[in-house]
């Protein structure tokens, strides 16, 4: 009786252990991934009040259907737009970004946070307000 109360914690440990299952090292088949064709983009020079719309354009370089799920932007002078439709596997659709200068001066190096049911991706993109 006094011995097992030593062994014991160390055979529940053991046991415990042994029952953990391990993470895979690769994406498993039939995860959907969103690939774009440009992550930053530059605009030279931008006039204070003007707009601008630009588009990242993506494909769905995973193996399964994709939905992008949420768009966060860094700040209010930024809007974004896409189709709510499901993307299937090598198939591509655009993200479109309204951007307005009012009110701004200088440098603005924003981002674009975008979620999915696959992987979360932030694009840049930067605008000399003059």
């Amino acid at each position: 009786m006094k011995y097992l109360r030593y062994w014991f914690p160390l055979l529940l440990l053991l046991m415990l252990t042994s029952c953990r299952q391990q993470q895979p090292d690769k994406v498993l088949d039939g995860t959907p991934e969103i690939t774009f064709e440009e992550t930053d983009l530059t605009f030279l020079e931008i006039f204070e009040g003007e707009t601008r719309d630009f588009e990242y354009k993506f494909t769905n370089t995973g193996t399964s259907t994709l939905m992008i799920l949420d768009v966060q932007v860094a700040c209010g002078c930024t809007l974004s737009s896409w189709n709510h439709s499901p993307v299937d596997p090598g198939e591509t659709s655009v993200l479109k970004v309204h951007f307005d200068s009012s009110r701004l001066r200088g440098l603005k190096h924003n981002f674009i946070d975008v979620f999915t049911n696959g992987n979360h991706v932030r694009l840049f993109f930067t605008a000399e307000v003059i």
